[in-house]
């Protein structure tokens, strides 16, 4: 194998654009269709959502935050108290009727647009309390908080397993102790 070869320049002086593709780039054409949109629908337990920081910013003040409480998750809490209509949909749902405004961190009725696709980040089974929890969001509506998305019958239950168990609506395989 010769070292002095550089495979960078040699792809780079083989590379070809022909004229229609040069066009393309030209007038700022999409080269490609992204539909529909998808949104990742972050999960996480409560208060432990994931927070950004730099390793000077001072960590009071990085826990003070109130952007870093509020979390795409929350606000879907927030806007089943808020919306009536958002009542009727899960929230890996969401995204196909409602819109989640990052800037303002709410969602709202989506007004115009083709409906978007929600994917939940991948929660691993060995996750315990958060695997349950990505499961009860796939099925359960209407949650307004932590606690009601551990409420069934009225009996408020301590983990999100033992909603899993105690519900109707999810039937999950548990294994091990």
């Amino acid at each position: 194998m010769d070292q002095n070869r550089d495979e960078i320049k040699e792809y780079l002086d083989a590379h070809y654009i022909g004229a229609v593709e040069s066009c393309w780039h030209m007038y700022e054409f999409s080269m490609h269709a992204e539909s529909p949109l998808v949104y990742c629908l972050p999960v996480h337990l409560e208060d432990e959502q994931t927070v950004y920081f730099n390793a000077e910013d001072d960590i009071n003040e990085v826990l003070e935050r109130g952007g870093s409480r509020i979390t795409c998750l929350t606000a879907w809490f927030e806007a089943n108290r808020k919306y009536e209509a958002a009542r009727t949909v899960t929230y890996q749902n969401a995204p196909r009727a409602w819109v989640y405004n990052d800037k303002k961190k709410e969602w709202g009725p989506r007004q115009h647009g083709p409906p978007a696709v929600g994917r939940m980040w991948f929660v691993s089974p060995s996750q315990g309390e958060r695997f349950d929890l990505r499961m009860l969001l796939t099925v359960v509506k209407c949650p307004t908080s932590f606690p009601s998305l551990r409420t069934v019958d009225g009996i408020v239950h301590n983990t999100f397993k033992q909603v899993c168990i105690a519900s109707s609506k999810v039937r999950i395989h548990f294994e091990g102790p």
